[in-house]
């Protein structure tokens, strides 16, 4: 057997069961956005890291150098906003040709503070090594968060709202523009889904808004898909939900994409993933005191779903009620 038969989660969860003993100041280990470990007195370290491999996350010939290294880094930040957390200090690995330009490092490193001073984080180190056939990114970031205020995707309970704070999809209908340079749309309408899967732009401030604000129960990044995003929190959680498909909100570029390349707009917002909103979960009884902070913070929120009882998956309804199963199941690296 190989990788490509046991499947990214697959081979997670087998690397997991390999790292059952847990380490010194350990809060919690795989299974999350990040990892959480004890830090200074009243807080606690949050740790996650991300590859992105040239031909497979990113493509040189579409993006400035500038880009990749701003969505290389942004990628990493939305992470550790997912946990609620503060991104501090980021560590940066790359792999290169020999042959690769110094202007392309020095247009990397410039996304790369970019987007690293948006959040008040910083370059701290790294290393660089030879890998002939492509470039390779690995970044590890480090933020914190106060002491038992990490957001988890493990304490969802039955009944739970799940929400989304923006539209999705937007990324996905801009890599499909990208592969299908044949699809003609309005050049605004093209800029603007380029732009979502070029430049993502972290939800920090709402991830510490609700953190502090005490009412989520669950919480990650869309990175997946919302299908499969949201079904990682069946997972962790040990529940159910539905997934009511026309509430998952779009924009109408993204609409305008799915026309023009004949797809249904909804797969890409729930399959395509790369959107880096926040999905969350909380009870219904909360929901006016949810939707306070999250105005407060300047952010909305679209009811997407319900947590219930079974088995941890994602029941997808269309419309009218009927179960919706298409053959898409979100982004997956094997």
């Amino acid at each position: 057997m190989d990788i490509s038969q046991l499947g990214e989660f697959g081979l997670i969860h087998r690397i997991a069961e390999h790292l059952k003993t847990p380490a010194a100041g350990l809060v919690k280990g795989i299974g999350d956005d990040a990892a959480v470990f004890e830090g200074p007195p009243g807080w606690e370290i949050v740790i996650t890291c991300d590859a992105q491999v040239e031909g497979v996350h990113f493509l040189p010939e579409s993006m400035a150098p500038e880009q990749i290294g701003r969505k290389a880094a942004a990628i990493n930040i939305s992470d550790i906003a997912a946990m609620g957390a503060q991104p501090t200090f980021m560590l940066v690995s790359l792999g290169m040709p020999k042959t690769t330009p110094v202007s392309f490092v020095d247009g990397l490193y410039q996304g790369f503070k970019q987007e690293c001073d948006r959040f008040g984080a910083s370059i701290i180190g790294g290393n660089m090594a030879h890998c002939p056939e492509r470039i390779f990114i690995d970044i590890t970031l480090l933020g914190q968060v106060e002491k038992g205020r990490a957001l988890y995707r493990s304490n969802a309970k039955p009944g739970d709202l799940a929400a989304v704070s923006g539209p999705l999809g937007d990324s996905a209908a801009g890599l499909s523009l990208l592969l299908a340079p044949e699809v003609r749309v309005d050049e605004k309408v093209r800029a603007s889904v380029l732009k979502a899967h070029f430049t993502p732009n972290p939800r920090v401030d709402l991830g510490r808004a609700l953190s502090a604000s005490g009412l989520i129960t669950a919480a990650l990044d869309v990175s997946d898909g919302a299908a499969q995003d949201l079904g990682h929190i069946c997972e962790e959680s040990k529940l159910g939900a539905v997934l009511w498909a026309e509430k998952v909100p779009l924009s109408q570029a993204c609409k305008e994409v799915g026309k023009a390349a004949g797809k249904n707009p909804w797969e890409f917002a729930m399959f395509g993933g790369e959107d880096y909103e926040l999905l969350f979960t909380f009870s219904e009884e909360n929901q006016p005191a949810v939707q306070k902070v999250l105005t407060k913070a300047g952010f909305s929120m679209t009811i997407i779903g319900r947590m219930e009882e079974g088995d941890p998956k994602v029941r997808i309804l269309a419309a009218d009620g009927s179960a919706w199963n298409p053959k898409s199941t979100g982004w997956t690296h094997f």
